[in-house]
């Protein structure tokens, strides 16, 4: 966590100082919750955690510094909010997150003024948020790193931890001071508490699409 978070803020500070171009960043996302678990991997039981995704808002700043005329190190702050359904059960969740990605892309010369863009890179979140809506009514999830001392009812749904970090593959296209992104982001912590009071064992992670159109109000071309 604490290479990743350096990792970030050297980019950011790269690519201040070099006065490069910043743009602002809107689109959607849908996130899927991937629930394993291990006692019940050929039970019925598995379907009361099958999950549906729900368009989530994703707003930020995208930073990047060219270092050769193909090649750029791409950096963002990204506010995202998940809704996941929970169908069998009844219950849906809702959580807003800071995502910190650090990426390298390539650029490929299409036609004139047009781009087409690849890159691979790793993320940072930072849960701020989260609801849950249960049979009960609402509740706040609440984001904590060590075992359940006190869960509610459904603890696997109203707890997690609140950092994750992952892997990301994105794709685009730009044309002068637009871009117009697709990435999908896989993470790899296991999000989940274990909670003293049940004999339930599971991992939860999150794989996230992201579709985002991006404004370069300092880009006047390619």
């Amino acid at each position: 966590m604490k290479q990743s978070l350096i990792l970030f803020f050297v980019a950011i500070s790269w690519v201040t100082a070099g006065q490069q171009r910043f743009g602002i960043m809107a689109g959607i996302n849908k996130s899927t919750i991937t629930y394993k678990l291990a006692q019940y991997d050929s039970s019925p039981f598995l379907n009361l955690y099958q999950t549906t995704s729900r368009p989530g808002a994703v707003f930020g700043y995208n930073f990047y510094q060219p270092l050769f005329s193909f090649f750029e190190i791409n950096t963002a702050i990204i506010y995202q909010q998940t809704i996941t359904e929970f169908p069998a059960i009844r219950a849906r969740q809702k959580i807003n997150f800071m995502k910190f990605p650090v990426g390298f892309n390539v650029n490929f010369p299409w036609r004139r003024a047009i781009n087409l863009i690849g890159g691979v890179g790793v993320y940072q979140t930072l849960a701020l948020s989260g609801k849950a809506t249960l049979d009960s009514g609402f509740t706040k999830i609440l984001f904590e790193d060590k075992e359940l001392s006190n869960a509610t009812p459904r603890g696997e749904l109203t707890h997690m931890k609140r950092h994750d970090m992952g892997i990301f593959l994105n794709l685009g296209i730009k044309y002068r001071s637009l871009e117009f992104a697709f990435r999908l982001s896989q993470g790899l912590r296991d999000l989940s508490i274990p909670d003293p009071r049940s004999s339930l064992v599971y991992k939860k992670k999150f794989l996230t699409q992201e579709i985002t159109l991006v404004y370069y109000p300092s880009a006047k071309g390619i």
